[in-house]
C-alpha cells in the first residue's frame, strides 16, 4: 500500500518550484511549474521526500514513457546530490534494492532527450550511484 501524504508532497513542490532534471535534460530552462514524479510507482508510490522529484511536463513524459532506466537513474541521482536518497527506504518498503536494480539494467545505446544525446551524463550519474550504493551495501 503506498504511503499517501499530500502535505509532504505539497511542501516538497513548494520548496522545489523548478524542474530538478533540467540541469541534465535542459528541458525547460528551469521554468516554474512542476509536477510531482514518484521515482517508484505502483504499490511503492510513496509521498516521501526520497521518492519525489519535481519535474516539468516534458521531463515527466520522457521519464515515464521513453527512458525508464535512464530516467530513474537521473531521478535517484538528483536525490543523491541533495542528500535525500534513502537506499534503505526502498528495501523497507519491499521494493527491492535499487542498487541491484541499477546494476541489472545497463544503459544500452544512446539516451536521447528531444533529439539531444545525453548518454554520457546518464552514465556518469549511474556510475556515481553504483559507487554510493556499494558503499551503502558494504556498511550494512
Amino acid at each position: 500500500m503506498p504511503i499517501r501524504d499530500e502535505r509532504t508532497k505539497r511542501i516538497y513542490l513548494d520548496e522545489n518550484v523548478t524542474c530538478e532534471l533540467s540541469p541534465w535534460l535542459r528541458c525547460c530552462r528551469h521554468s516554474v511549474g512542476v509536477d510531482p514524479h514518484h521515482i517508484l510507482g505502483g504499490p511503492f508510490r510513496d509521498d516521501v521526500v526520497g521518492n519525489l522529484v519535481a519535474v516539468c511536463r516534458s521531463a515527466h513524459a520522457w521519464v515515464q514513457a521513453r527512458e525508464i532506466v535512464a530516467g530513474r537513474v537521473l531521478c535517484l541521482y538528483v536525490k543523491w546530490t541533495k542528500r535525500e536518497l534513502d537506499w534503505q527506504h526502498y528495501i523497507d518498503r519491499d521494493a527491492g534494492c535499487q542498487v541491484a536494480w541499477i546494476e541489472s539494467r545497463p544503459i544500452r545505446g544512446r539516451v536521447l532527450f528531444e533529439g539531444r544525446d545525453i548518454t554520457s551524463q546518464v552514465l556518469t550519474c549511474r556510475a556515481q550511484l553504483l559507487w554510493d550504493g556499494e558503499r551503502w551495501r558494504s556498511s550494512k
